[in-house]
């Protein structure tokens, strides 16, 4: 049976196809010779065989890696300290709070020694990236958010964004080459698709032209792995493509209908406020009749008057207590009337509009567009997830030497290769006059 055909892997191989283009790989191979350089890895192979035919030196002198360790020891000197400032003043406990677990997963994550080579990337390769991520598995299935730090090689960045943070770009590819049972051991609930999986691409990992023997043994092109029992494990192309979307949501306001208990209750609460009224009332008339009493056995008051006076205050208490009786129903009445919000997809909102009561109870509603991270995880021709991450920002932060107003940063070590390349071979050339100068000569 034919295997079927997977539309979006299908899709982000030729995603990555079109970022992948000349530029790209021209910016790979000007920082991967930088690199080598701070590496102290400066002579092709063929230069290296040649030397060594006329006889001349093969080492270097290298005045990249002080430069490269200055830098990085004035970057990396003190140690980075988190700190959140609350809008107003009594923010201050939340933002307290984001301090600490912000250290928190610093420190979690040991990203002082992640923050070094950090460092070192965007100095030698013109970027370093920190990525955030969650790992599920932690803390006994609950979960931690880690820091990572992925090479800069194996990022592809939208080579139309020019923000110097890409926010603006539509797709962040992270691409891996890695053997079947690593990447089994990186998603084990994946492992038949895993197993399924197949890629024809290349597995070169970087553009250097410099010999096997070199100083840094760096990562060189591997054409299978194995497995835990020794077995070739044959490699495959795993992708990480991060896509900006927006999508369509609602804030839907409506009016929430109170339960029976609560409508008894507020009614009990509003006959207590009333009763005890009335009772100051009652008490207010007979301090005013007694004192009214007093000025008639005096003779101050007529007695007619005293009548008057209190038909008077009976009217103004009852007038007084329907008011209140009046205004503590309207406060009830409004309690009752509260005016809630949601904010819900907008398939959602079709759905929930469909039911009749709840239809009712809609005041009005707000459509708009919210941007939302997708990610999606490819192992070859296969697709393994996808899912909306809990952010509006990408979950790389990039770190440049010096930005250039796009994707392709530049490095520091770049504009000085060909002066090491000066350094070097007037080195040889003075090494190798000083051997011809000291020799015997012998005249024919």
């Amino acid at each position: 049976m034919a295997k079927k055909e997977d539309k979006r892997a299908n899709r982000v191989r030729k995603l990555f196809n079109a970022v992948n283009d000349s530029r790209r790989q021209d910016w790979e191979v000007i920082n991967q010779e930088g690199h080598d350089f701070y590496l102290d890895n400066q002579i092709s192979s063929e230069d290296v065989e040649t030397l060594r035919e006329q006889g001349m030196p093969t080492f270097t002198v290298n005045r990249i890696i002080p430069v490269v360790e200055m830098l990085n020891y004035y970057a990396t000197s003190n140690t980075p300290r988190w700190q959140a400032v609350g809008t107003e003043q009594s923010d201050s406990d939340v933002a307290a709070v984001f301090s600490d677990v912000a250290d928190y997963i610093w420190n979690l994550s040991e990203c002082q020694t992640l923050y070094s080579n950090v460092i070192n990337d965007a100095v030698t390769k013109s970027t370093g990236y920190l990525q955030v991520c969650v790992d599920p598995n932690m803390d006994n299935g609950m979960g931690e958010v880690i820091i990572q730090q992925p090479d800069p090689f194996d990022v592809y960045i939208d080579p139309k964004s020019r923000d110097p943070l890409f926010r603006d770009a539509s797709h962040i590819i992270i691409r891996k080459v890695l053997p079947k049972a690593q990447l089994i051991k990186l998603y084990p609930e994946s492992k038949a698709k895993i197993m399924k999986s197949s890629s024809n691409a290349s597995t070169d990992y970087n553009y250097t032209d410099k010999p096997e023997f070199s100083a840094d043994f760096q990562y060189k092109e591997i054409t299978t792995g194995y497995d835990e029992e020794g077995k070739e494990s044959p490699l495959v192309e795993y992708f990480e493509v991060y896509e900006r979307d927006k999508r369509k949501w609602c804030n839907v306001f409506y009016q929430k209908i109170p339960s029976q208990e609560e409508v008894e209750q507020i009614k009990k609460q509003v006959d207590t406020q009333l009763a005890e009224a009335n009772a100051e009332m009652q008490v207010e008339m007979q301090e005013l009749q007694k004192k009214l009493q007093e000025g008639v056995q005096k003779g101050d008051i007529l007695p007619q008057r005293m009548e008057l006076e209190l038909q008077k205050a009976q009217k103004d208490n009852e007038a007084k207590l329907a008011q209140l009786s009046q205004e503590m129903m309207a406060q009830a009445q409004k309690s009752m009337s509260i005016i809630e919000n949601k904010v819900v997809t907008a398939e959602e909102y079709d759905v929930i509009k469909k039911d009749p009561e709840f239809s009712k109870m809609i005041v009005d509603h707000v459509f708009f567009y919210k941007t939302e991270i997708k990610l999606l995880k490819v192992a070859g021709d296969i697709t393994l997830s996808e899912n909306i991450l809990p952010t509006e920002h990408y979950p790389l932060v990039p770190f440049m030497y010096k930005w250039t107003g796009t994707p392709f940063a530049m490095s520091a070590v770049a504009p000085l290769v060909g002066k090491q390349q000066e350094i070097n071979k007037a080195h040889q050339l003075m090494i190798h006059n000083a051997s011809l100068g000291s020799s015997l000569r012998w005249i024919y």
